[in-house]
């Protein structure tokens, strides 16, 4: 990805970024993290538009002891270095257990990327990104979701699967065959499963 992909340049003061926050690094260090079960077209575009901030960005998988996903740690970490091999060393992929402010402290993060979909979605994450930059003093950057990705997240992508559906352009093309044969294989034996594609 280079500069003249990202539809906005690296500008210090962009979203409250103030001048001290980028000055105190020679490389931008920024974090992305979700759970990503699976990955989504709205994920990598995320992912995408956050390098156009940032020198490197770690693309974090939140490891939740109270959530079942249905993709593995390892499933998961090798679907999005399957959609994220073109930026090279330029992405990271790794764990996050535990808060994500005490990883941004060890990792020397300087800022993280969150992608915001609704009203709903700010609303939460705005009082996340509240939270935590009082816990590290480290800022969060909101970025708008395309107007075509609003409607697309894992959660969709998991309901359509249960009833033996799928779309086009909500997965990856570079994992969708492999994402979809995977979720059609957890939810196989569901009634839901069960009904014929299309309503016929």
């Amino acid at each position: 990805l280079t500069a003249a992909n990202c539809h906005f340049k690296r500008i210090p003061l962009l979203f409250s970024l103030s001048r001290a926050s980028f000055a105190s690094h020679q490389i931008k260090k920024a974090l992305y993290a979700g759970s990503f079960d699976p990955p989504s077209t709205g994920h990598l575009d995320i992912i995408n538009r956050g390098l156009c901030l940032c020198d490197e960005l770690t693309v974090g998988i939140g490891i939740n002891p109270m959530k079942k996903p249905i993709f593995s740690y390892l499933e998961r970490k090798h679907l999005l270095e399957e959609i994220t091999k073109d930026h090279g060393d330029r992405v990271k992929i790794t764990m996050i257990e535990g808060l994500l402010v005490d990883f941004m402290k060890e990792a020397d993060i300087d800022f993280q990327v969150r992608g915001i979909r609704s009203y709903s979605d700010f609303d939460s994450e705005f009082s996340m990104g509240l939270i935590n930059r009082n816990l590290s003093g480290k800022e969060t950057v909101f970025l708008l979701a395309r107007p075509d990705h609003v409607h697309i997240s894992s959660s969709q992508i998991r309901e359509l699967a249960m009833f033996n559906q799928r779309l086009d352009d909500f997965v990856p093309h570079e994992i969708e065959e492999e994402v979809y044969e995977r979720l059609f294989e957890h939810y196989k034996d569901y009634p839901t499963f069960k009904c014929k594609k299309n309503g016929k």
